[in-house]
């Protein structure tokens, strides 16, 4: 067996969502709100500064749009702690990450418009050629791009797309065409947070303008927005007004670039005030002072919910993700998160009320943002609805009970069982918990998060989504157990977990032959599985030593 010996990579997916879900209903009434720069730089005065100092940030810029303007805008902190440079949210440009994912999906609701893109067809017809392995009958659209509901084997990025090579230019035909996933599960059928998908759909932007993306963008959204400081590909201009971004312990980290280069997925540059004027235009029917770069009719469907495995609990428009019902506080809200190395940021829209709020800081892996999001929305919308719960019998809730495994993350797995009448999950990341049910498929966890079930045509529960909302998770079936492994082996307890998480598989004749020898290259292969590492590009399989 071939072993091809590279540094080990010790990474997991590189954003775990902070978010659940949000109302799939908007509110029934919409609460007068008072909303002026004046109590918004009060709040903004007590709160920045609070959570800069609990997570150690260098930097935040903080924008507050209403109706057709921006209300509020303040930079706190530094761009660059050892110059001392101020943020400034006009001029210091930050990595937006994922946020990056509602320009693009704009770009290819701009073509829809146009009649180039149909968003239930096949996108084998967009793709100039390329091609994508499909082991379902059904085809892949670019409804199940937007929403992030393709079936995809693999979604997210690979750990050496992060680089240090200035002169390393990927262009994003090649990364796509080198690094396609396979279709596995029936598209349409299951969220899981979709990078490639994002991905996907900025090629066929590409594709079908004959135009390379960033300049796309450029000419078609940026322009028209007067997004000035915006870009999709480092340039001298962005790269002398980029913040330095920094680590958890505050240390700075080396200037990167991404693979591809032009990566609609994740690689957008912005300042606060560029991104002011996004969400004005989201808020006003697409249009940004006499600049229209939507239609009315497409940003209203663009902010619907468009996938939602409970009512309650839903997961995608059309490029925006929805946040954890609790924090909503009876409101209709959506947006956008965003991490990278070195960044995080967070955008949300409360179209009722016409309020666009971003916030982004130069710290990575920072939850300021989240954290800006709650307390905005308990000091603005102060009013909650505690869910009423009802009494289920013990035969109600059997049809829960399971190991269910994310689709994402892999190796997370939830265990739903009942204990003396009551339903509970535990998982490695919150350990037991109480659920209580709030409708027949919906449930609150003892801190106050939402699980939510999916009910199939047959009557049997398969699928769910609890804390970590940027992928449903799957009910494991029970496999037949290994011949040679039974109950009293002394590594049952073991092997048997492994096989039923699919990372074991049984021989022709039903045996795992526990005691056989095993290879580098298995055992590698094997911790691969568990901690769900992407596979190396098609062009250079093997093993991760």
């Amino acid at each position: 067996m071939k072993i091809c010996f590279q540094r080990l990579i010790a990474v997991s997916v590189c954003f775990l969502l902070f978010f659940l879900g949000s109302n799939y209903s908007k509110a029934e009434t919409v609460a007068p709100i008072t909303l002026n720069p004046k109590d918004v730089e009060t709040f903004t005065n007590k709160v920045i500064p609070e959570k800069m100092k609990k997570e150690n940030a260098a930097g935040v810029a903080l924008v507050v749009v209403k109706d057709n303007q921006i209300l509020f805008q303040k930079g706190f902190g530094f761009s660059d702690k050892e110059k001392n440079t101020p943020i400034d949210p006009k001029k210091t440009v930050f990595r937006l990450a994922s946020i990056s994912k509602v320009f693009t999906a704009s770009a290819v609701m701009q073509l829809v418009e146009q009649g180039k893109i149909d968003l239930n067809k096949d996108i084998v017809n967009y793709m100039g050629g390329l091609k994508y392995q499909n082991n379902m009958s059904e085809p892949v659209t670019m409804e199940h791009l937007l929403t992030h509901t393709t079936g995809f084997d693999y979604v997210d990025p690979r750990p050496e797309d992060i680089h240090y090579q200035d002169n390393d230019y990927t262009m994003l035909k090649d990364y796509v065409e080198d690094n396609m996933p396979t279709v596995v599960r029936k598209p349409g059928d299951t969220y899981t947070y979709d990078n490639f998908a994002s991905m996907l759909q900025g090629y066929i932007v590409q594709n079908l303008t004959n135009t390379p993306f960033y300049k796309y963008m450029a000419k078609n959204v940026f322009y028209p927005l007067e997004m000035h400081n915006s870009s999709f590909v480092m340039t001298n201009f962005i790269k002398e007004k980029l913040a330095t971004g920094y680590d958890a312990k505050g240390n700075a980290i080396p200037f990167y670039q991404t693979r591809p280069t032009d990566m609609p997925q994740g690689s957008m540059f912005s300042t606060g005030s560029d991104v002011a004027n996004f969400m004005i235009a989201q808020l006003n029917d697409g249009k940004f002072k006499n600049n229209q770069i939507l239609q009315k009719e497409t940003v209203e469907d663009m902010q619907k919910t468009k996938f939602a495995l409970h009512p309650k609990y839903p997961n995608m428009t059309y490029g925006f993700e929805f946040f954890s019902p609790q924090s909503h506080n009876g409101q209709y809200v959506f947006g956008k998160g965003g991490n990278i190395p070195g960044f995080s940021s967070l955008m949300w829209l409360i179209p009722e009320h016409k309020i666009g709020v971003f916030v982004v800081t130069n710290k990575d892996s920072s939850a300021l943002p989240v954290e800006v999001f709650d307390d905005f929305m308990n000091h603005y919308f102060p009013d909650k609805t505690k869910p009423e719960y009802l009494n289920p019998n013990e035969e109600e809730l059997k049809k829960f009970e399971g190991v269910y495994r994310d689709l994402r993350l892999k190796n997370l797995m939830s265990h739903v069982n009942i204990s003396e009448g009551k339903l509970y999950v535990s998982d490695k990341a919150y350990g037991k918990q109480e659920l209580k049910q709030i409708d027949p498929l919906l449930f609150e966890d003892e801190k106050g998060n939402y699980m939510a079930f999916k009910l199939h045509k047959d009557g049997t529960v398969k699928e769910m989504i609890h804390w970590n909302s940027g992928s449903s998770a799957v009910k494991l079936s029970e496999p037949e157990r290994f011949k040679d492994v039974d109950e009293n082996h002394p590594y049952a307890k073991f092997i048997n977990p492994l096989h039923q998480y699919e990372v074991l598989q049984a021989n022709k004749e039903g045996n795992f032959t526990p005691e056989s020898s095993l290879t580098r290259a298995e055992f590698a292969y094997w911790l691969s599985q568990i901690a769900y590492f992407t596979p190396p590009s098609k062009k250079n399989q093997c093993f991760l030593m």
